[in-house]
């Protein structure tokens, strides 16, 4: 590919965040999420985030985009922000800006601090700062995608492959059921411990090789429907009981539970779950991180005989992931939550990511 003056710009732009030479990054960062919005981003302030969320995503070791500010009314930021609204617009995936005078005193993660020279454009992969592209540090030749939606096109496709995991409500998940659509869905929730392991431990290293993947796997947040079994006198044990009742048909209207999917589902249902759907019929699901031991064996799993033969991904494996009434070691007892059970998931969350989404 021809060194264009784009291309040298982003190795003007490694540079800043770089001491060395031979150690500059080049290589595209694979950003995590993308998100099916109902309408557009309308300004930049709707994507802004603070300290806190940006040391959230660096700690769950996501790979992002930042777009860093430090005076919102410089013309340089009021010129360029509508350009990355409309870059995010057309490809449905999130930027996020970020006043860079929030770092004071701060852990800056690398990120440029400097009043002037901005705006910038920060590259995250896997919670480490790569590079950066700072307007007033580039050569005035070289500064065109902080000007020109076309420029800008071209310069981030230079830095990022689009995701290949995107977030849907549940207007869109019930649209694409109701028009019996073909897809692959990970039912998930934002305050489940498991989810986050499964993101971190499985989906995001294949996401950094799989860069070449067309299918899009769907993501369902089930967080905003989620309640627990009230307490036997809890003063409010009605209200939030028939919340968690609520809960319970909310996981069987989409296949988690046993009732709702007696091939597949899981007992009451539960995430970190994946789906291959063709409408409301569900032709393979997995559901992972959730089996359940005692002092001497696993006494549930998911992965028991009847689901595994029912799955046209796992009956032909035999019983290597036959998981249910598994004697377990007394090492294998100590070490259950922390690496056992996920060793034995790994590779057919893998299996399920490699063999449906293409």
């Amino acid at each position: 590919m021809k060194k264009s003056l784009l291309f040298l710009s982003v190795l003007t732009a490694i540079s800043i965040a770089s001491c060395g030479g031979s150690d500059i990054d080049t290589s595209k960062i694979a950003l995590d999420y993308g998100y099916d919005y109902k309408n557009d981003i309308v300004n930049i302030e709707e994507v802004e985030i603070g300290y806190t969320s940006l040391t959230n995503l660096i700690d769950n070791k996501e790979s992002f985009v930042l777009l860093i500010y430090h005076n919102p009314t410089c013309g340089c930021w009021t010129d360029f922000n509508p350009l990355a609204v409309q870059f995010m617009n057309k490809y449905n995936v999130v930027f996020h800006s970020f006043d860079n005078a929030l770092l004071e005193g701060k852990n800056n993660y690398g990120i440029y601090q400097g009043t002037d020279a901005m705006p910038g454009i920060c590259f995250f992969r896997r919670g480490q700062l790569i590079r950066q592209s700072i307007y007033g540090k580039l050569d005035i030749n070289n500064r065109k995608f902080f000007k020109e939606y076309e420029a800008l096109e071209q310069y981030l496709f230079d830095n990022v492959y689009l995701p290949k995991m995107t977030y849907i409500d549940k207007d869109t998940l019930d649209s694409k059921i109701s028009n019996d659509e073909g897809f692959a869905l990970y039912v998930a929730r934002a305050g489940c411990g498991d989810c986050r392991t499964v993101n971190q431990q499985f989906l995001y290293s294949w996401n950094d090789v799989n860069t070449t993947v067309n299918h899009m796997m769907y993501i369902f947040d089930i967080e905003p429907y989620f309640a627990r079994k009230p307490a036997e006198g809890d003063p409010e044990y009605d209200e939030k009981y028939a919340k968690y009742e609520a809960y319970l048909a909310f996981k069987t209207t989409y296949g988690l539970s046993e009732a709702g999917n007696e091939t597949f589902g899981y007992g009451t249902g539960y995430v970190p779950t994946f789906q291959i759907r063709k409408g409301s019929t569900i032709s393979d699901m997995i559901t992972v991180l959730n089996d359940s031991v005692d002092a001497n064996r696993v006494v549930s799993s998911y992965f028991n005989q009847t689901r595994i033969s029912n799955s046209s991904l796992l009956r032909n494996t035999g019983d290597i992931y036959l998981f249910d009434g598994k004697e377990l070691t007394e090492e294998q007892k100590q070490n259950w939550r922390t690496t056992v059970q996920l060793s034995w998931h790994k590779p057919i969350v893998e299996l399920f990511l490699n063999s449906y989404i293409k």
